[in-house]
């Protein structure tokens, strides 16, 4: 999994910042994930909540 998010795009290979997520961090993209996925909505509907999840 790739845990780099670019802003702009790099000027070169060493420009970058690094994000880490913490354990919280993909505790609660799980219980949100399975709540969407709970949702009595259909697939496109669904498929668009996770694509708006970073």
């Amino acid at each position: 999994m790739n845990n780099t998010i670019y802003y702009r795009e790099p000027q070169d290979e060493n420009e970058h910042v690094q994000i880490k997520y913490s354990p919280k961090f993909y505790a609660t993209a799980k219980e949100l994930s399975d709540h969407i996925h709970s949702l009595p909505i259909g697939q496109p509907e669904n498929d668009r909540l996770i694509e708006l999840y970073p």
